[in-house]
């Protein structure tokens, strides 16, 4: 992991990690109020949260300062969020609304997740280097909605189904932007750490 090795998470953003936990933390509860396909779902999105949390934590770990500081609110912001969330599916919610009320949240936070790795691509177009954007973050988000949409094609469940058709599209954006410029960075013979750094307004 670059951020390890460099020990400094310098531009890369957090915004996919933090997404992508209250994504799979939603997911979680979906599967526990599921009561046809819900084993698999939970078993999954745990591993998920576990993951998350701990790419969340390296990166806090070597961030400065005043970016712990900001994602660290993030992350708060998200687990009060959450209670919230489990407090209404539990109290307010019964029977099929339940699923439903959850079903459209995981959908809603799962484009969001899709979406989060999207703000990479501005630097890339600026700087003309792929350096901040992480290919196999992009790539392991186009597998996971290709894996997952086939899962919802089979139980036809398009809670899990329409979010995951828009991870494929973005995902395979986000792919063929880096692929276009990194090709462009090779036949110019320039090398990523000599290209010039994004302005830190544009670090999130």
């Amino acid at each position: 992991m670059e951020i390890v090795k460099k020990k400094s998470s310098e531009n890369y953003k957090g915004v996919p990690y933090v997404t992508t936990l209250l994504s799979t933390s939603l997911w979680t509860l979906y599967g526990a109020v599921d009561p046809d396909d819900g084993v698999l779902i939970v078993t999954v999105n745990s591993v998920g949260i576990a993951s998350q949390a701990a790419y969340l934590l390296l990166f806090l770990f070597y961030a400065s300062k005043e970016r712990k500081v900001k994602y660290l609110g993030l992350v708060v912001l998200e687990l009060l969020f959450l209670g919230i969330v489990i407090a209404a599916t539990l109290g307010v919610f019964h029977g099929d609304l339940r699923r439903t009320f959850v079903g459209v949240l995981c959908a809603t936070f799962t484009i969001a997740m899709y979406a989060a790795p999207l703000s990479a691509v501005r630097n890339v177009v600026r700087t003309k280097s792929v350096e901040y954007m992480p290919f196999w973050l992009c790539l392991s988000l186009v597998v996971n909605a290709a894996v997952w949409f086939s899962f919802a094609m089979l139980l036809k469940d398009y809670y899990v189904l329409v979010p995951n058709a828009v991870g494929i599209v973005f995902g395979s954006l986000q792919l063929s932007v880096y692929f276009v410029y990194n090709t462009k960075s090779d036949k110019l013979g320039v090398k990523e750490e000599d290209l010039e750094q994004p302005p830190n307004q544009l670090a999130s």
